[in-house]
């Protein structure tokens, strides 16, 4: 439940950090963007999910 919400929080900064971001950027640039980001939130999620499951192992 928790890391969801985390995945939530990190979709919503995502698209409100491109928003400001580009928009006084051309639409190529905003693309790059977009994809860098989607590309961090990638990272990050990978490293959450495992510190959970890995957090699940020891408990269990």
């Amino acid at each position: 439940m928790s890391s969801l919400k985390l995945t939530k929080y990190l979709s919503l900064f995502k698209y409100t950090s491109v928003h400001t971001f580009t928009q006084n950027k051309p639409a190529v640039y905003e693309k790059k963007v977009y994809f860098f980001n989607i590309l961090i939130k990638n990272f990050f999620v990978s490293i959450i999910s495992s510190f959970v499951s890995v957090g699940n192992q020891k408990i269990v």
